[in-house]
């Protein structure tokens, strides 16, 4: 097991581990200082779960391709990773942002919100993520008002900028953020400093919005923000495991004693009582503790793999009886793209099935509303996008908007009717325009994929 850090760098460099091992480990003539280490650190594997993010897993798939070696992840949504042909033995247990941007559009269209401000990361999931929103847009009848892409070399300026130009901005209200939590953070703390006044609604993605600790303590803020989420189960069993880890079980896990530290700011080691922690402390005694809600996700790519190889073992020729263990692992190897491409199962939400061309699973999304309860700050769910009839289903009667709107549903719509050409300049684009501007956008993120290759 190893940290990717969520660095695109960090995840290749980490993956060279998985590599098939060079013969000269297994010859005696394997005797230098460097050889050796390099055999010690080599796994032989027929697989490989992960990563979370598009940008790290794009860096793995890479490198793993031209060995054969099967790849699933639990959490990778750019569109990119179903090209077969350049990915052939890619898999992951979730649908690509191409569904997620769509339900965004119907969850506009329901609302009837035709104006609208998009902020989004550059990089493999934000660009692939805006370019499907804009290819809709015209679909939608949606205009956008403000598009604001976040660079790797941005500062506190950049952002302070971005916030103080939709916060002031009266017309789109509604503001839809693709981007890592870091960067979501730093926009709901500016919008704080700048004193925004509960008239914007936020509508989130998976990627910044799984839980209501992670934005603390800015969820004042937040109040009234739509997330649409990928629909995933807790799996009770393991919530139960998670809750009986103590301080100590770092030989199991090398990074519980950092994270127990980080939580209760107390010493696993210390020769002060005062500082060290309680072997009586457990994980749900912290205030921010929440299950974590994308284990199913996790186990569903487990699975996949068992009952791949069990079907291997029952209806392949490989001999479980051979002598010879490398024989009988290149044989699974052999065998296992194949099998992968068919496995079938019951996941931990529902049935498990990857597409035979693009190798997603598609699932139902779920969206929540951000609410002040009596029980403090929740994510309540208010509607489903339905996997079967691709229909949005919600229930929003109880549903909290923005404080600024007094229970009213914010509105929010264009200057001029969608259909009419309107000036770049004046900051606002037309579906007209993005016709001809996404088509535009959609080539140049092929193009630069391509070159990457």
């Amino acid at each position: 097991m190893f940290d990717d850090c969520n660095k695109d760098i960090t995840a290749l460099a980490q993956s060279f581990h998985f590599l098939p091992s060079s013969k000269t480990c297994h010859s005696e003539e394997t005797e230098r200082a460097d050889a050796l280490k390099h055999c010690e650190e080599a796994y032989d594997v027929i697989g490989v779960i992960g990563s979370e993010s598009s940008k790290t897993t794009i860096s793995i798939a890479n490198l793993l391709t031209p060995f054969n070696i099967p790849m699933v992840s639990y959490l990778a949504t750019a569109p990119a990773l179903s090209n077969k042909f350049k990915y052939p033995d890619f898999y992951r247990t979730v649908p690509t942002d191409s569904f997620q941007a769509r339900v965004i559009m119907e969850l506009l269209r329901y609302f009837d919100w035709t104006s609208v401000s998009v902020v989004y990361r550059k990089g493999a999931y934000g660009d692939h993520f805006f370019a499907r929103l804009a290819e809709y847009a015209t679909e939608y009848d949606v205009c956008f008002e403000k598009i604001i892409c976040i660079d790797d070399n941005w500062k506190y300026k950049e952002y302070k900028d971005t916030v103080f130009n939709i916060v002031r901005n009266p017309l789109a209200r509604i503001v839809i953020v693709i981007a890592p939590l870091k960067d979501a953070k730093m926009i709901l703390q500016l919008a704080k400093l700048l004193r925004e006044d509960g008239r914007l609604t936020w509508i989130a993605t998976e990627s910044w919005l799984k839980s209501v600790n992670e934005i603390h303590p800015f969820q004042e803020y937040a109040l009234g923000t739509l997330s649409v989420d990928i629909m995933s189960t807790n799996v009770e069993r393991f919530d139960q495991h998670f809750q009986n880890i103590g301080p100590h079980s770092s030989k199991v896990n090398p990074w519980i004693s950092d994270y127990w530290m980080d939580q209760f700011q107390c010493r696993v080691k210390s020769w002060n009582p005062k500082y060290k922690c309680d072997e009586n402390l457990r994980f749900t005694m912290s205030p921010y503790y929440a299950p974590e809600k994308y284990v199913s996700l996790v186990y569903d790519a487990v699975y996949s793999y068992a009952f791949a190889l069990e079907n291997i073992v029952r209806f392949s020729d490989c001999d479980t009886e051979a002598s010879n263990r490398e024989e009988y692992l290149n044989c699974l190897k052999d065998h296992l793209p194949l099998y992968m491409r068919n496995v079938s199962f019951l996941g931990e939400t529902e049935r498990m099935r990857y597409h035979p061309k693009f190798g997603y699973t598609k699932r139902h999304y779920v969206i929540h509303n951000l609410q002040n309860t009596s029980n403090g700050y929740e994510l309540v769910k208010i509607g489903i996008w339905n996997k079967s009839s691709t229909t949005l289903e919600m229930d929003d009667i109880d549903i909290q908007w923005a404080s600024h709107y007094k229970g009213e549903k914010p509105t929010s719509s264009c200057r001029k009717p969608c259909g009419t050409p309107i000036s770049i300049a004046s900051g606002q684009i037309s579906p007209s325009a993005y016709q001809l501007l996404s088509k535009l956008f959609i080539i140049m993120v092929f193009i630069e994929t391509y070159l990457d290759t």
